[in-house]
């Protein structure tokens, strides 16, 4: 209830913050979470959106942060960005 909360208030946290919160939670039917380098900065680091409890998509282009989804979950896949 705590992460419905704050996006009803489209409050800004701490990604520890997140991190526990979403340890807590049992489903997202939709949200959009952006994630970013610095309270300053305009630029987002990180893209998460939740669609319909189905799924997510995430946006970023760091190449780690890819790399420990796909270790982490089964069913991913990559957007053709080719043309």
């Amino acid at each position: 209830m705590r992460l419905e909360e704050l996006a009803s208030l489209s409050a800004t946290i701490e990604g520890a913050e997140l991190l526990s919160l979403a340890d807590d939670t049992v489903q997202v039917i939709w949200g959009n979470f952006k994630g970013k380098l610095s309270e300053n900065s305009d630029e987002s680091w990180v893209t998460i959106r939740a669609f319909d409890s189905s799924f997510y998509e995430v946006e970023t282009s760091d190449e780690a942060a890819l790399a420990c989804l796909v270790s982490r979950f089964r069913d991913v896949r990559f957007e053709d960005r080719s043309g």
